[in-house]
């Protein structure tokens, strides 16, 4: 709020001091460079045809930029020092200077202490100083902070979110290279171990081919032999087992 109540008086100041200065250097250019180098001539000023050119240009111009408020500082110092320079020339002299003075010395006085709180103050936000010149420094500001802020996260080792990915690769080639680690021997695994009852039992032999163990050790019985009779052949004789002989 107080912000907004500097930038609203500092608007009504620049509109009426910088009006009052366009009006006295209009009023010169009205009257004529001569009727006003006629007035430097009556204080004894050198070269008054340069003077009064150079007082209404001043005027003319320094009271536009305050009412645009543009390059004020600038302006305000040197509308303040042209109202100094005519209180100078002009104090205990000023009946009949109504060109240089508008017809009252006190005049001069208020205009350029205005022009000079003008110049101090600056033009606030309603200018276009704060809408070119401040807002560019401010841009300017806000840029250098930054980068001071990524270069101390980069030296204390504070990284931020992820955007000061851009800061990391700005500022790799200044880190020093990571050692590389050396590879880790592998050990070879142990052999399983045996119990120490299948060690001292001794191992089976080896199986040949053709090894009668392989074969079943209980004989073949031979089918009887039917009592078939074929065609032409007798049927063959049975054999009679032998009667044991007693003794």
């Amino acid at each position: 709020m107080r912000r907004t109540l500097h930038d609203i008086a500092t608007l009504a100041a620049r509109l009426g001091v910088g009006g009052i200065f366009i009006g006295r250097g209009w009023s010169k250019l009205q009257a004529g460079l001569d009727d006003v180098g006629g007035e430097f001539t009556t204080l004894d000023v050198p070269v008054p045809a340069l003077w009064s050119a150079v007082v209404a240009l001043i005027e003319l111009v320094g009271g536009a930029l305050l009412i645009a408020g543009f390059a004020v500082p600038i302006a305000g110092i040197v509308l303040f020092f042209e109202t100094f320079a005519l209180f100078l020339l002009i104090d205990g002299r000023g009946g009949g200077l109504t060109l240089l003075t508008g017809g009252n010395i006190e005049l001069i006085v208020a205009l350029g202490a205005a022009a000079m709180l003008l110049a101090t103050a600056g033009a606030g936000r309603a200018s276009l100083d704060y809408l070119i010149v401040i807002r560019r420094r401010d841009n300017d500001a806000a840029a250098e902070m930054e980068a001071a802020g990524a270069i101390s996260d980069f030296r204390y080792g504070v990284r931020g979110p992820a955007s000061d990915l851009d800061d990391e690769d700005e500022f790799s080639d200044l880190r020093e290279p990571e050692p590389v680690p050396e590879p880790v021997p592998v050990e070879p695994e142990p052999a399983p171990t045996q119990p120490k009852s299948a060690r001292n039992k001794p191992a089976p032999p080896a199986e040949q081919p053709g090894d009668p163990t392989d074969q079943d050790t209980v004989p073949h019985r031979r089918p009887p032999v039917p009592d078939v009779l074929v065609a032409g052949e007798s049927k063959p004789a049975t054999r009679r087992k032998p009667k044991p002989k007693s003794s």
